[in-house]
Parts: structure tokens; C-alpha cells; sequence
């Protein structure tokens, strides 16, 4: 039986609702994250439950990764035990809404959706997804791909572009008309540069969107992409297969670039295959603008023509010298 609640403040549903935050990866996810895990008490003075997200494989992050592995379990052993835990957590606390965030729900994955469906007779359900011009996403995708331990990504930029699962990613139009599909649900999504100008920023406009109160804190800056020369040093790192440790090559990184002789480096692309991708993205762009009502900005860097895609040595020599007088 479905249970209903006060309103503790206007426009409460009297139906329990689940808020579903997709992602993407690099759409400012683990800031959002990081502010609704610091607001738990808050949110549950209001009703609201942010489910807790302190179970395997990454009990540590603030994220609802447990979530996002029973989703994409292909033999679907683990979905009825996590709809189960999730459940129970929602029962136990009498919260009238629900909310779930993990970015890896935004992969081009038809059976991360119908993870859900059993639950369309217990809620309303919101699915809230971020979404950045495909070139600015790639590029940042890039950067956190090489990056992240788990995988170490070690193609080159050029073909990191043409691989079908990235390319997959990149049509948001698609895998986001099959969450709508699928679950019949509310969906909102939001042009993730345009929300962080906005006046009511990250944070604000988030909040807005799920149909729920302004958080009491603020959006700290958590994961942020850092300048691009690192992750094309360690790309080439892991094309080499050599092992190294991210959090010190990080800090090397940065402790130069402070020092200000070098410019910041943002972009990769390059003007000729920035536009291939801009207009090999226009149809689905389009309908994107059409269905859901996310029209991307036309602005280009300023950038050379060509694809950056090694590192530049003399950056890499001095950064690996730095950090081997700091380790020795």
C-alpha cells in the first residue's frame, strides 16, 4: 500500500515520489552529490530521503553506485536484493520522496531504465539528467576516462571519438527518449553550462527541477577536470602499460601549472574535428531541442585546426622530474 504525508511545504505530492539523477559523468554529478549527502538531515526534516550510499563496490563515495551496479547486472541477480534494501531504508524513515543519483545510469544501456519499472506502481517517478554540448562532454569524458584507475583508458583521443560506445553516449536525444519510454515518467533535462551561468546556479537549479526546497549548503567544487595536459600525459602513460599514482601525478601537475609560464589548456579537439562532431550531431541535437527543450550554445573555443593528442614532452620531463624529487 502506498503511504501519504503531510505537506511539509507547498505542492507536496500525497503519492510517494522517486527523484532519479542520471548524470552525466563531467555535468558537475559529484558536486550534487556531495551537497545532498551533507543535507541528509535536512532533507529528511522535509521528508525527503537521500538513500544511503555507504554499500559496495565504492562505499566511500557519495554516490549510488550499489544502484548502478544491480541495474547493470546483466543476469539481474542483484535487482530484486537492492530494490529490496532501497525499499525497506524508505519504509523505515517514513520519507515521502526518494532520491537516487549515480551518472553511470546515463549510459546508453536499455536495462538500466527497466531497473525500474517494478517501481511505477509504488511512485511518481522524475528523471533528472545533465546534459553538455557533445564536444565540451567528450573532451571532459576523455579527460576522466584516462584517468580513473578502473580504467585507464590508453587510445588516443581520434579513436576515444569514433568508438561506438562513446559515439552511443553522445546521441542524448535517444537513450533519454528510452528512459521516458520506458518508465512513462516526468523527464527534466537540463543544459549543464547554461544551469551553472544561471543565476540560481548548480545547486538551485537541481533542486528546482526535482520539485523539492534549496539545500542549507553550498556547492563545493568536487572533481573537477583538471588541465588537459595531464590527462594526455597520462594517456601516453597508459599506452606505455607503466604503472604510476594518479593522486601524485595530480599534485605534480598542478604545483607547475601554478607557477603560471603556462597557459591553461582546456581544449583538445580542434577546430576541424570539433565542427565534424557538431554537425554529425544536428539531426539528434534537433529533436534533443524538440522533446525535451535543450538548446546548446554555438560559441567555439578558440583553438587550432588540429587534434592535440600527445603531450607536450618538455611538460611531461619536467613533471615526472618534480614528482621523482618529491618521492625520492
Amino acid at each position: 500500500m502506498i503511504e501519504t504525508h503531510a505537506s511539509p511545504w507547498p505542492g507536496t505530492p500525497t503519492r510517494q515520489r522517486l527523484i532519479l539523477h542520471i548524470g552525466t559523468h563531467k555535468t558537475g554529478t559529484s558536486a550534487i552529490q556531495d551537497a545532498l549527502s551533507r543535507s541528509r538531515a535536512a532533507l529528511a526534516a522535509q521528508g525527503v530521503l537521500y538513500a544511503r550510499t555507504d554499500r559496495e563496490p565504492f562505499p566511500n563515495l557519495p554516490k549510488h553506485c550499489s544502484l548502478w551496479r544491480a541495474a547493470n547486472d546483466v543476469e539481474g541477480r542483484l535487482a530484486e536484493e537492492e530494490r529490496r534494501i532501497l525499499s525497506e531504508e524508505l519504509d523505515a524513515c517514513g520519507a515521502h520522496t526518494l532520491v537516487l543519483s549515480e551518472e553511470g545510469l546515463s549510459e546508453p544501456l536499455p536495462r538500466l531504465a527497466r531497473f525500474f519499472v517494478p517501481w511505477m506502481s509504488r511512485f511518481d517517478i522524475t528523471v533528472i539528467c545533465m546534459v553538455r554540448r557533445q564536444d565540451l562532454f567528450l573532451e571532459s569524458l576523455f579527460s576522466q576516462f584516462v584517468r580513473e584507475p578502473g580504467r585507464r583508458d590508453s587510445r588516443v583521443l581520434s579513436a576515444f571519438l569514433q568508438a561506438a560506445p562513446v559515439r552511443d553516449r553522445l546521441d542524448y536525444q535517444r537513450w533519454l527518449g528510452h528512459w521516458q519510454d520506458t518508465l512513462r515518467c516526468k523527464l527534466v533535462t537540463l543544459d549543464f553550462d547554461a544551469t551553472v551561468r544561471s543565476e540560481e546556479g548548480l545547486l538551485g537549479r537541481f533542486m528546482a527541477a526535482a520539485g523539492l526546497p534549496p539545500l542549507p549548503v553550498q556547492a563545493a567544487r568536487v572533481n573537477a577536470t583538471p588541465d588537459m595536459r595531464l590527462a594526455l600525459v597520462v594517456n601516453q602513460l597508459n599506452r606505455l602499460k607503466l604503472d604510476y599514482d594518479i593522486e601524485q601525478l595530480s599534485q605534480a601537475s598542478a604545483a607547475l601549472l601554478a607557477e603560471g609560464r603556462l597557459q591553461p589548456l582546456k581544449r583538445l579537439l580542434g577546430r576541424d574535428a570539433r565542427q565534424r562532431l557538431l554537425d554529425a550531431m544536428v539531426p539528434s541535437n534537433l529533436r534533443l531541442q524538440q522533446q525535451f527543450g535543450v538548446r546548446f550554445d554555438a560559441s567555439m573555443p578558440d583553438e587550432p585546426a588540429g587534434m592535440t593528442e600527445l603531450p607536450d614532452h618538455a611538460f611531461m620531463l619536467e613533471m615526472l622530474a618534480r614528482l621523482s624529487t618529491r618521492t625520492g
